[in-house]
């Protein structure tokens, strides 16, 4: 994990919702994995440098619905965790009671499969994002995900946080189908690439 802040700052109990000061991306490589085997690593990080944000790339965790096989068409609730067999749903308690007991917030961007997906866990002593977006196509609705979950573009108040996983090997936006290419309303923003 990479911070951009080195000052940990306490989190707040009460009173109105600190700012965002410090942020963090981490490429996990597996979210569930992470948490299961690197539990006290990422624990201790966490508590020792109480970042406000972390964007997770490989989450590789299926987005709700199913069970369903690859790329077969049928509806998912990308923004959601898949508990749709008895092992999804150990997995999915599991990274939702170690996000929430870390006091996090979660907004996911899923895939079909355990593959790919996006996480970003805003601290909730602090400012939530006023919107959250999951595509970088300006004419996508407000709700739709990138098909493999690649994307996270959280809005504060005082600026944007983009974060993206970035398959190995795609260099221009040429193949749109597997790349991210910055829509044109994006002047400025908070990059965070995992």
């Amino acid at each position: 994990m990479f911070s951009i802040f080195n000052k940990p700052q306490p989190p707040r109990e009460d009173g109105p919702p600190a700012p965002v000061r410090t942020l963090v991306a981490w490429n996990a490589n597996s979210l569930h994995t992470r948490i299961e085997r690197n539990r006290a690593e990422v624990s201790n990080f966490l508590k020792s440098h109480t970042p406000d944000v972390v964007f997770i790339s490989e989450v590789r965790f299926p987005a709700a619905g199913g069970p369903f096989k690859k790329d077969d068409g049928k509806p998912r609730t990308r923004g959601a965790l898949s508990s749709a067999t008895a092992q999804l749903a150990t997995e999915a308690a599991a990274i939702k009671t170690f996000v929430e007991t870390h006091g996090y917030r979660s907004y996911w961007s899923l895939s079909d499969s355990k593959y790919a997906g996006t996480g970003l866990l805003v601290r909730r002593a602090c400012e939530q994002p006023t919107s959250v977006r999951y595509s970088l196509d300006d004419g996508a609705a407000a709700g739709a995900h990138h098909p493999e979950g690649r994307v996270i573009l959280a809005s504060f108040s005082s600026f944007e946080c983009l974060g993206t996983c970035t398959p190995p090997r795609v260099h221009s936006c040429a193949r749109p189908a597997r790349s991210l290419c910055t829509p044109s309303h994006l002047a400025d923003p908070t990059l965070i690439h995992g």
